[in-house]
């Protein structure tokens, strides 16, 4: 419902001349991200939650469904709030939010596509606070640069326990 006004705000207020172009482009780049932000939240608000029921990880007991959570992960599009299930274990009052292994980069509360994103550039660029403007600047992404080391660390240490796993599964083919 809202997003078709703030495009129109975004149409009216491009500058009148063609001259102008870098400073419409970016006008539009920013605007565009919002909008995307905003179309992304409202979309976690209604789409499907449906999991298969967990097991506790603790004692494997069948967990109870508990409501809906308040949550946030930050994406390449910005901050993006929405309400994920929570389970809890009757038995030993454990926890667990499945859609966080899915929304979440492991244990950070940053999507996987900003994860991929900011490990490259911290991968390309001198230091973790470059990387850090680098986001800001092209994404608008606000990340304190201890995240974006933690989040390429995790990154290379998860691309390097999948190839792992890949030589291993080749191993037991080949033996």
């Amino acid at each position: 419902g809202e997003i078709v006004p703030e495009l129109e705000q975004l149409i009216q207020a491009l500058p009148d001349q063609l001259l102008d172009f870098a400073q419409a482009e970016q006008q539009l780049r920013q605007g565009m991200l919002k909008v995307a932000q905003r179309l992304l939240e409202n979309w976690a608000e209604v789409a499907d939650l449906a999991v298969q029921r967990p097991c506790c990880p603790k004692c494997g007991v069948p967990m109870r469904h508990k409501g809906r959570a308040p949550s946030s992960v930050m994406s390449t599009l910005g901050e993006v709030e929405y309400r994920r299930p929570r389970w809890r274990c009757q038995e030993c009052h454990e926890e667990s939010y499945p859609h966080d292994a899915v929304m979440c980069f492991l244990e950070h509360r940053v999507s996987w596509t900003l994860a991929k994103v900011a490990s490259r550039l911290a991968a390309q660029l001198a230091s973790f606070e470059e990387a850090r403007d680098t986001l800001e600047e092209d994404y608008d992404v606000h990340l304190a640069k201890e995240t974006v080391r933690d989040v390429a660390e995790d990154a290379g240490q998860y691309v390097l326990r999948q190839e792992d796993e890949l030589r291993r599964r080749i191993q037991a083919l080949q033996a």
